[in-house]
């Protein structure tokens, strides 16, 4: 995986939590004790926000760090070690030396 794949699911998941924040959900999250904070039999509305909010939550606090700390010790291995050691040996050629 590439730094820039692990940095975009990062992002992703922090989009995603910004929206679920946005849309009320952190109000939400009482569904866990259950009560609904939203009047009027909205409470599958209430329990779908509050669970959304809390899975991108734990997304945010415990996945994207690890994302992110993960491309920037990818960055740094290929800064320091250079991506030509990275590329696998080409399959399927023979050398004229190879007696096999």
């Amino acid at each position: 995986m590439h730094t820039r794949g692990l940095i975009l699911r990062a992002v992703i998941i922090l989009a995603a939590f910004a929206i679920a924040h946005v849309c009320g959900g952190r109000a939400c999250t009482s569904v866990l004790s259950g009560t609904s904070p939203l009047a009027g039999g909205h409470a599958t509305l209430a329990a779908f926000l509050g669970v959304t909010y809390i899975v991108t939550y734990l997304g945010c606090t415990v996945v994207a760090p690890i994302l992110l700390i993960a491309a920037a010790f990818l960055a740094l291995a290929d800064r320091w070690f250079g991506r030509a050691n990275n590329t696998p040996p080409a399959q399927g050629k023979h050398h004229a030396h190879d007696h096999t």
